[in-house]
């Protein structure tokens, strides 16, 4: 595969190609538990269910933690790559690395010696308390790689390798179903067997990984320059967001069991079974998602820090369309065949066939809500607004859930438990809605600050709008052109004055200013400026008969934009500012004087 030039590719190709390994990827991450969820509900029934989603929020931990390093890390490694900075690069990876193995040693310590007590906090009571142990204790015994699993997926995907991060998860997919079906039902290792099989599985992940370090291309190197503590902490504060996104499932898993648990009484077991099943669900529609959002995760960190908010801002509506159809497929099917997809763990009986298909429909009529949020959290996280993605990340998959639910199972009982989605999600997507539309003119105000010769009054919609319309999205290539033209010698070579940079950059370092009034003025020079940086940049580009397009791109723009004035004794196009004004912003008695 040709490598991708994430600032310049169309748009929509360039989607595609991160898109299909990354949705591939994150549904054969969730394939794993998928797996184990099968086979153990189909040998072990449904005790067997309930003791698997008493594990899960340990499961949760660390893939958490996994994915808030390689994201967190990732999202920097992508930048500094772009920027070609590789040394800072390759130490992004080692402290990211370092937090890894440091991280997987204390929690595979404390977590074996403190197993009983684990297993009775998760609800391991009675008849679940010894398949619960069985299958937490391997998966503490195995933690560096269920979390060097998310760790090397993201990286090598920001390594520009998205295809390579595809085939490791794969690859753990494919050994998962073997060791499944060779450790539950030929050995018949039970509870025990499925982790196991899992845990080996992940392992291969992080076997690839590590070998693809060693590519001739790959940025993925050792390096102990620029390490430091502070490094450490940004790398965490950016991935906080997934960090939060991921941990916060198992925690309210967490607390979902323990509410069932009180609620159900003496069906205690198969009411956390139901609510496996659903979350087993809930795993693969939302890996679906998180993958198209994991696909535009390095796109948009690369394009925001070579401030280009134009291609930003598609790359994610494309990804919000995407989101949403995908998620409107997983919806149609669940609604239609929810009982066959409840079969599909378990031979039920009919009360808990109907009951399962029930909780399916009522959680399933979430999804398109989440699909959207989901996308939204990970353009702050990709645009490196930490602060704005922790707290989106904590009310939707934290906060809301835990006080909906515990409100809701007092009100409506089970019914209510299964209704928290909805609620949750319809809750988010308001406040996100709006956040986003705000936060992304706000940074488009901010960037557009660097015309520091003008006070912009006009709404920034319309400036956008122009933007979008002429695809002068490089705004930071505007400092490029004022240090070019105060370089520039005026008597030997000539710029059209169409905006009156001559103007802006005369020898005697005179800068033109203008009254508060002015203010109309004042954005057409803003515009002409974005304008022109946009076409200064094509001087170097050719048609494909291999013309220089920068002379038609000037003559459009005069055209449409401003009054021509030619000077007879020279060929050069010139105008004053007065004559830059368009014709509907003069009044007749009351021109500027300029």
């Amino acid at each position: 595969m040709n490598k991708v030039n994430l600032l310049k590719d169309n748009i929509s190709e360039t989607f595609i190609k991160y898109l299909v390994p990354s949705v591939s990827a994150t549904i054969m991450i969730s394939f794993n538990y998928f797996v184990d969820t099968l086979c153990i509900g189909q040998k072990l029934g449904e005790r067997g269910l309930a003791a698997l989603n008493l594990s899960w929020p340990i499961t949760t931990v660390l893939y958490s933690i996994g994915l808030m390093i390689g994201v967190g890390g990732g999202a920097m490694f992508s930048s500094y790559n772009v920027k070609n900075e590789k040394k800072q690069a390759r130490s992004v990876y080692t402290s990211s690395l370092l937090i890894i193995l440091v991280l997987s040693a204390v929690i595979t310590y404390l977590g074996i010696r403190f197993l009983e007590p684990i297993v009775n906090v998760l609800g391991g009571g009675g008849d679940l308390k010894q398949g619960t142990t069985d299958y937490v204790k391997w998966v503490l015994i195995f933690t560096i790689a269920y979390m060097g699993e998310c760790f090397y997926t993201t990286f090598i995907r920001n390594d520009n390798a998205p295809r390579l991060a595809m085939a490791g998860t794969l690859l753990a997919g494919t050994f998962n179903v073997v060791f499944d079906i060779l450790f539950i039902f030929v050995f018949d290792w039970g509870m025990a067997g499925a982790s196991l099989a899992t845990s080996l599985a992940v392992t291969s992940t992080v076997l690839l990984g590590i070998a693809s370090s060693f590519r001739k291309k790959s940025n993925m190197k050792i390096s102990f320059a620029h390490l430091g503590i502070g490094k450490i902490l940004t790398i965490m504060k950016v991935g906080m967001s997934t960090f939060l996104t991921e941990v916060d499932i198992g925690i309210v898993t967490f607390v979902f069991n323990i509410v069932l648990i009180r609620i159900s009484g003496n069906f205690a077991a198969s009411a956390v079974a139901i609510y496996g099943i659903v979350v087993n669900i809930n795993t693969i529609v939302l890996a679906a998602v998180n993958g198209i959002s994991n696909a535009m995760q390095p796109i948009v960190s690369a394009n925001i820090g070579a401030g280009k908010l134009f291609r930003v801002k598609k790359f994610t509506d494309l990804a919000v369309k995407w989101a949403i159809g995908m998620s409107i497929i997983f919806v149609i099917l669940i609604e239609w065949k929810a009982e066959l997809l409840v079969k599909v763990f378990l031979e039920p009986n009919d009360i808990f066939l109907q009951q399962a298909a029930y909780a399916l429909r009522l959680v399933g009529a979430s999804y398109i809500l989440g699909a959207i949020n989901i996308v939204l959290v990970s353009y702050f996280q990709s645009i490196q607004a930490a602060k704005q993605a922790i707290f989106f990340s904590l009310i939707r998959t934290l906060i809301l859930p835990i006080a909906v639910v515990i409100g809701c199972a007092f009100f409506l009982g089970i019914k209510g438990v299964w209704l928290t989605s909805v609620i949750v999600e319809a809750t988010t997507i308001v406040i996100l809605a709006f956040s986003y539309q705000y936060y992304h003119r706000m940074r488009l105000e901010q960037n557009l600050a660097q015309l520091n010769f003008y006070d912009i009054e006009e709404e920034v919609y319309t400036l956008e709008e122009i933007i979008e319309q002429l695809g002068a999205d490089n705004l930071a290539s505007y400092k490029e052109i004022m240090d070019y033209c105060s370089r520039r010698d005026e008597l030997n070579e000539g710029i059209p004055m169409i905006i009156g940079l001559d103007d802006l950059t005369t020898r005697d370092n005179i800068t033109y200013t203008m009254a508060k009034e002015d203010e109309k003025i004042s954005f057409t020079l803003a515009m002409g400026s974005l304008i022109f940086a946009d076409l200064f940049n094509q001087t170097r580009e050719v048609d494909k008969s291999g013309k220089n397009t920068i002379s038609l791109s000037m003559s459009a723009l005069v055209e449409k934009f401003f009054h021509l004035k030619t000077n007879e004794s020279s060929q050069t196009e010139i105008i004053s500012f007065r004559e830059a004004i368009p014709s509907r912003w003069k009044g007749d008695n009351n021109e500027s004087e300029l």
